[in-house]
């Protein structure tokens, strides 16, 4: 166990990667989401506008922790020459993309004048950029050599986290906003939502932790718990 929490303790910036990128992307989501579907008076837009920083940064925070990994820098276009064919480059493209998106919207929406129509096509872009980074995430330690990880349950604690967190996290941002569309009713449903999440993660991960039986070894074990403090 000691040697698990201390594998854990040694990767903490990629654990804070894994928490907070899909936590904050789901949050841009649904933040997303509601710019494209509620109707929203301009003031109230602007409001949920503005306050779409408040995820926007705790992806970004994942995503600067995890670069502490290269090394430096320049080995990120290494890592992006491995774009289609390598799931850690793919994660990493990915979550640039979505963070750029999102942040060039954000900027955008500082203008004097607000076009509405072309921020809902940018907010759907967002929505649809922000699923495919989680996705990315989940895939990223799809490795075969690792037995640990190649197993389904990883992908699922990874968009299990991003539920659970989400949901609060876009509420954090909407009630910043003073967002009239978020009434009691949305609020439960974002809360439930959020509850359920955590629970299908807590088993998940407890399931992921039993089928290590067959392998028998105490190596193996650590690896899972060190996998389950990053999910």
């Amino acid at each position: 166990m000691s040697l698990g929490f201390s594998m854990a303790l040694d990767e903490i910036t990629l654990v804070l990667f894994t928490t907070l990128a899909p936590t904050g992307a789901m949050a841009c989501v649904i933040m997303a989401a509601v710019l494209v579907f509620s109707p929203l008076g301009e003031s109230e837009r602007t409001r949920v506008n503005r306050a779409l920083c408040i995820p926007l940064i705790v992806a970004m925070v994942g995503l600067i922790a995890s670069a502490t990994h290269l090394g430096s820098p320049a080995n990120a276009l290494y890592v992006l020459l491995g774009v289609g064919r390598s799931p850690l480059s793919n994660e990493v493209f990915c979550a640039g993309l979505f963070l750029a998106s999102c942040g060039l919207y954000w900027l955008f929406c500082f203008t004097e004048k607000q076009y509405v129509r072309a921020q809902k096509v940018w907010c759907a872009a967002i929505a649809l950029a922000g699923l495919v980074c989680i996705g990315a995430i989940a895939m990223a330690y799809d490795a075969s050599t690792i037995v640990t990880w190649n197993t389904w349950y990883v992908p699922f604690n990874v968009w299990f986290s991003a539920f659970a967190g989400g949901p609060l996290l876009a509420m954090l941002g909407l009630r910043a906003a003073r967002a009239v569309c978020l009434h009691a009713k949305a609020s439960g449903v974002l809360v439930a939502g959020s509850l359920i999440a955590l629970v299908a993660n807590v088993a998940c991960l407890v399931m992921q932790n039993a089928s290590l039986g067959a392998y028998g070894t105490a190596t193996a074990r650590h690896s899972t718990w060190y996998l389950c403090i990053l999910s």
